[in-house]
């Protein structure tokens, strides 16, 4: 029987913090547009830009491109209440099992975690469910705040090598944070369709300090535990609804930030009907180095970042 998550209509203010979250799901992992779970980290709200009949219009990656799983064998798709996308930083071995790295906010959509995902239901690698209250946080607070939207959750079992999955390095310090230049997820493109593949782009990194003054007047305080980036071009490239927990990566493969929020797209007048969160701003994550002695103490060490 579908289950159907719509979002109560609630104006909160222009601040218009969305969340970069996710689609909600029927029947398994197959995703029915027009059923959407659209969180917001302080408040659930609906976007005043929609209706409750567009409400299909929350988007993932818009203006991405397909990738091959196989180019980052260390995505995941978190599959439960709702959808988010994460990352692998520990296979797991013997009986030690795999950990994954995702937002904080995704904890109702980490029930089954789904590897070598070309396409949201195509997975090479095969689905794990998630070990029982293995949730893990650091601070975070649901509802009541954007800071330390990070988290892990450990699976039943250890990921197979023959997977062709692999863990990603996560950055151990902030020093390097510049260095991030790629965000990758599952989500609706554009289009408002399904992507048949994988979705990434390039980004450019953006100090705190620029962020916070790009952001000025709109209610939102970049703090230490974040990091920003923005696309270039026109248009701009930005992750949104669907990608949350997406890793942010740099072209040494580290992993330096996780899919958090962004600004919703009717502030600074961006096209209601293409990217729910708006390109004119940065896109905020998690950042993985503020985190780096927490999650290699969580994973007794079990990354190269560690």
């Amino acid at each position: 029987q579908k289950s159907k998550h719509h979002p109560q209509e609630r104006m909160a203010s222009l601040l218009l913090l969305v969340t970069i979250f996710m689609h909600a799901l029927v029947n398994g992992n197959k995703v029915n547009d027009t059923n959407i779970v659209f969180q917001h980290p302080i408040l659930d709200l609906k976007d005043p830009v929609l209706t409750t009949n567009d409400s299909d219009e929350m988007l993932g990656i818009c203006y991405g491109s397909n990738a091959l799983w196989a180019q980052y064998p260390y995505v995941v798709q978190l599959i439960g209440q709702c959808s988010c996308s994460g990352s692998i930083i520990d296979m797991g071995s013997g009986t030690r099992p795999a950990t994954i790295l995702t937002a904080a906010h995704c904890e109702a959509c980490a029930q089954t975690v789904y590897v070598g995902c070309n396409s949201p239901g195509g997975c090479s690698g095969g689905a794990y469910p998630v070990a029982s209250g293995s949730f893990q946080t650091w601070g975070y607070q649901n509802p009541g705040q954007f800071s330390n939207d990070i988290a892990i959750v450990r699976l039943q079992t250890l990921i197979p090598t023959n997977t062709g999955a692999r863990a990603v390095q996560i950055a151990s310090n902030t020093n390097s944070n510049s260095n991030v230049n790629r965000i990758t997820g599952y989500g609706i493109d554009e289009t408002r369709s399904t992507p048949s593949q994988l979705q990434t782009s390039p980004t450019n990194y953006v100090s705190n300090t620029q962020c916070q003054s790009l952001l000025s007047g709109n209610g939102v305080t970049i703090e230490s535990n974040m990091i920003c980036v923005q696309g270039s071009g026109n248009p701009a490239p930005t992750v949104c609804s669907g990608d949350s927990g997406g890793p942010w990566v740099g072209g040494n493969g580290v992993q330096y930030g996780v899919t958090s929020f962004g600004l919703a797209a009717l502030v600074g007048g961006c096209n209601p009907y293409e990217c729910r969160c708006c390109p004119q701003y940065p896109q905020i994550g998690a950042n993985v180095g503020f985190f780096n002695s927490q999650l290699c103490s969580a994973i007794s060490g079990n990354n190269p970042g560690c």
